[in-house]
């Protein structure tokens, strides 16, 4: 007994989305979307700030390791002391 699409046993059958369960899982499917949706526009304010809060975070992140380079560089405190000889000498 043949089993494809065309053949008169499977013409009968219905997939999933034309069974009633089908027609219910489409409007759970719709109704998940529109909340996901929602929640995440609820969110967007708060993923925003975030993002703010962690680009600041980033820069003064950064800003202290420059600090903390110029502070530790040995090229950097020679350069330094250098010009203060060199600023006392005038």
């Amino acid at each position: 007994m043949a089993t494809n699409p065309g053949s008169p046993v499977m013409q009968g059958l219905k997939n999933f989305w034309q069974r009633p369960e089908g027609i219910v899982g489409k409007v759970v499917l719709v109704l998940g979307g529109i909340a996901v949706a929602y929640g995440f526009v609820q969110m967007l304010p708060f993923l925003i700030a975030a993002a703010t809060d962690t680009l600041h975070l980033a820069i003064v992140i950064g800003a202290i390791l420059v600090f903390l380079f110029i502070v530790t560089d040995k090229r950097v405190r020679t350069l330094a002391k250098l010009m203060s000889k060199a600023s006392c000498d005038i």
